[in-house]
């Protein structure tokens, strides 16, 4: 109930005044980081779907980038709105229904901050359904709030649809229950793309230090751990 109250005016309820906001944030330039722009592949025909696209930056990203067959899909009204007016390809629909019902294969399959918003039922029902579209070899890449950050609270709690939370631990158990064997996860560190950038990213690899420092004392290892709000997984399907 809750999900379609909010869902209705999804952009606008999030801080966003109007259209003509959403449409500036859209346009601005997107840094994205290493790990996912290597798991894309360079056949610029590549189908891609992203799942839960919200307003569409990450398709803008790729059409801007060359990727000629782009799909997103999403439930709410107010982002199939905003896309069509961009002429962005977008599905408005159940996510869950879509992957139940669609007959598509895809090479890339992405899910930026998508799986926080169901709860553990619906993701062991979602996560067959997704590696079921994808091509043989195919990538997904997840993007989800990092439950061993230490400032992990503004991203979990910041969104009144959040649900379930994960570590890189508890996220590769439910992809390796589903049938992905081949998962690397990675941190989301600041990207350096100018000087207020570069400090920000140095700054935060000496905060990653203190941090594994207290995860050593207390656990007495801080080889797996992720300092970052958010993780960042890359899976490939091998069917």
């Amino acid at each position: 109930m809750y999900r379609k109250k909010i869902y209705e005016k999804y952009l606008t309820s999030d801080n966003y005044k109007d259209f003509d906001e959403i449409s500036e944030q859209f346009e601005t330039e997107m840094h994205i980081d290493q790990n996912i722009i290597k798991a894309l592949p360079r056949d610029k025909k590549s189908k891609i779907i992203d799942i839960g696209c919200g307003y569409g930056r990450w398709l803008r990203y790729l059409q801007k980038s060359g990727y000629e067959n782009i799909t997103g899909v999403d439930v709410g009204k107010e982002q199939n709105r905003f896309l069509s007016q961009k002429k962005i390809p977008v599905i408005e629909s159940d996510i869950i229904n879509y992957l139940e019902t669609t007959k598509d294969r895809f090479d890339v399959v992405t899910c930026f901050d998508v799986l926080e918003h169901f709860n553990k039922n619906e993701i062991v029902e979602l996560l067959p359904l997704v590696k079921n579209i994808l091509s043989d070899r195919g990538v997904l890449i997840i993007r989800v709030p990092n439950g061993e950050a230490m400032f992990k609270g503004g991203i979990m709690y910041g969104d009144f649809t959040h649900e379930t939370f994960f570590t890189q631990r508890s996220l590769k158990q439910i992809l390796s229950i589903t049938g992905f064997s081949e998962v690397k996860t990675y941190s989301l560190r600041p990207i350096k793309h100018g000087l207020k950038s570069t400090i920000r990213h140095y700054g935060f690899c000496c905060y990653e230090i203190i941090y594994r420092v207290g995860i050593l004392f207390e656990t007495g290892s801080a080889a797996n751990y992720i300092a970052t709000q958010n993780l960042l997984a890359v899976i490939k399907n091998n069917r």
